[in-house]
């Protein structure tokens, strides 16, 4: 795979592995079960570790992502949080009734209105509603809960330490909930990056974290945070990229205009 990538002249090469999902509910990979496997069909875990060694001899970065706003229902911390086990249902948010989740639904925004509405759902099993925020099968983590950010950190470092070069933070703009707010891009969230920051530059400093901000200009920026208190190495322009698009479909600059204008403007640091 390295070499074909290489000779096709790609550099880095990104998502060449995901950790395992369920079957049938996996979101493209989005739904993850276990952190520390490869799904099946794509090989194992000693399989990724040759494909970066593969890779980077041929000086191509091997790019992950990493999903930080949520696990499958299928994940081992799920599960149990599902079963009633002391100290896992903290890691999610779980809510014996409708009344606080009513209340997150007045200010938070639906990502997917038609094929998953509403941004909780409901456990016939064990009584409970849980937020899910993308769809019904991927719950949200509760980063309040410091034992949350210990282990995805750790999870992270798992993953670097098998060769990745690059950590692709998933939707990282979700990561912190608050009640009565839209629950994205929440100060916290800054915090946490920071932090993940921090953590990588002293176990792994030759790792990049590159962040997923499917926002306007405006609000992707910050991720990049300040040069004293840096938080992501990359962030995708992904305005930009859908503009660039839209302009090769229609033949129509002036959406690009708009958006390199808007661009222009911004201020990094």
């Amino acid at each position: 795979m390295a070499k074909h990538t290489k000779n096709a002249g790609h550099t880095p090469a990104g998502k060449a592995a995901k950790p395992s999902a369920a079957a049938g509910r996996s979101d493209g990979g989005y739904a993850v079960a276990d952190f520390r496997t490869v799904e099946p069909e794509l090989g194992t875990m000693d399989d990724l570790e040759q494909l970066a060694d593969a890779c980077r001899e041929k000086g191509i970065s091997l790019c992950l992502d990493f999903v930080m706003n949520h696990t499958s229902e299928d994940h081992e911390w799920a599960r149990k949080a599902r079963a009633g086990e002391p100290g896992y249902r903290d890691r999610c948010f779980f809510y014996d009734n409708w009344d606080i989740p009513n209340e997150f639904e007045k200010t938070v925004p639906q990502v997917f209105p038609t094929t998953a509405p509403g941004n909780f759902t409901w456990l016939d099993d064990c009584g409970q509603v849980v937020m899910a925020t993308f769809y019904p099968y991927q719950w949200d983590l509760n980063y309040a809960n410091p034992v949350v950010f210990n282990d995805m950190v750790e999870n992270m470092f798992y993953l670097t330490n098998r060769g990745i070069d690059v950590i692709r933070l998933d939707a990282v703009p979700y990561i912190w909930k608050q009640l009565g707010t839209n629950c994205r891009n929440l100060p916290q969230v800054h915090t946490l990056v920071r932090l993940m920051r921090m953590a990588c530059e002293v176990v792994c400093p030759g790792v990049l974290l590159l962040g997923e901000v499917v926002m306007e200009p405006s609000k992707v920026v910050p991720y990049f945070g300040t040069p004293e208190k840096p938080e992501c190495h990359m962030l995708y322009n992904v305005t930009t990229m859908a503009s660039t698009w839209h302009t090769l479909a229609t033949a129509d600059v002036s959406l690009l205009r708009h958006q390199m204008d808007t661009i222009c403007t911004l201020q990094i640091f």
